[in-house]
């Protein structure tokens, strides 16, 4: 990220977090913007972590973004994996903490086309594809203990999954579920021989 850059999101952050403030306390409401090595920390007036940005190979381009919550848990990153100055990672925290949402562009695009979601320990349990890149999903994968169970599509190009293939123990697809109406709720089964 440029220098400029840079600081023109310093400023952006410094007006939100000016306008949020009381008008009798605006000497308060400046936020504060630390720089040590490859690290850059802003800190909001309550002396908060609001986000931190880190350089690891010194071209004064961050290459991790992270974004935190008021009470100082990580809310989301973004990262540039290839070190290209562009971001190809997305990561979701829940309030706790827990990682549980990675984005990946994998057609090096700006925004993700691959979406995984991840269970309490950490292991893939959906993965959803945008495969025509207009932002919305187009299929996905469920899996459970490693295993394939589920795949389901947006067969009409609403990102609503209307179509689930559900998987029996050995991967075959032993039933075909459908969503109608798109509530999400799959109302109608047909079993597969």
């Amino acid at each position: 990220m440029s220098r400029w850059r840079v600081l023109a999101v310093a400023a952006l952050l410094t007006s939100a977090a000016c306008a949020r403030r009381p008008a009798d306390d605006v000497g308060a409401a400046i936020p504060v913007l630390f720089e040590k090595g490859s690290a850059q920390a802003l800190y909001d007036a309550d002396w908060r972590l609001v986000r931190l940005a880190e350089d690891e190979d010194g071209d004064r381009r961050a290459e991790r973004i992270t974004f935190y919550r008021p009470d100082q848990t990580p809310l989301r990153r973004e990262v540039d994996m290839d070190r290209d100055g562009v971001i190809d990672r997305w990561e979701i925290f829940e309030p706790s903490g827990r990682l549980v949402r990675v984005g990946t562009s994998t057609r090096r695009g700006l925004r993700p086309d691959l979406w995984v979601d991840l269970d309490a320990q950490g292991a893939e349990r959906r993965r959803e594809y945008d495969d025509d890149g207009d932002g919305l999903p187009d299929r996905a994968e469920v899996w459970a203990e490693g295993r394939l169970v589920a795949e389901e599509f947006a067969i009409k190009g609403d990102g609503l999954f209307r179509r689930r293939l559900v998987r029996g123990p050995d991967g075959r697809v032993v039933r075909v579920e459908t969503d109608d109406d798109g509530d999400g709720l799959f109302e109608k089964t047909n079993a597969v021989r």
